[in-house]
């Protein structure tokens, strides 16, 4: 929930990899949780059909995928515009 306060979806690298933000390609289906999103940030040409990854500009990415910093941790930022959430509650029915 925090992507849409904001606005950012963060990302960083699997197994000490490159930072890059990683999400599904297309829209939330009706059974899934998640946040719907788009951005006018491209995504990088060499992932998977089925994911969309954004690496940082000194990594082959785009110019407007910013570095962030948390902690130790080194995290690729790319700018969203939330269009639907949908997320289970945890506790109650």
């Amino acid at each position: 929930m925090q992507q849409n306060v904001s606005r950012e979806l963060w990302g960083r690298g699997a197994f000490g990899g490159l930072p890059a933000a990683v999400a599904y390609v297309g829209g939330l289906a009706a059974d899934e949780q998640g946040t719907e999103f788009n951005t006018d940030v491209p995504h990088a040409r060499n992932g998977h059909p089925a994911w969309a990854y954004w690496y940082l500009p000194e990594d082959g990415g785009d110019v407007r995928v910013r570095h962030k910093m948390e902690g130790e941790d080194s995290f690729a930022c790319v700018p969203i515009d939330p269009v639907r959430n949908r997320y289970r509650c945890r506790y109650g029915k």
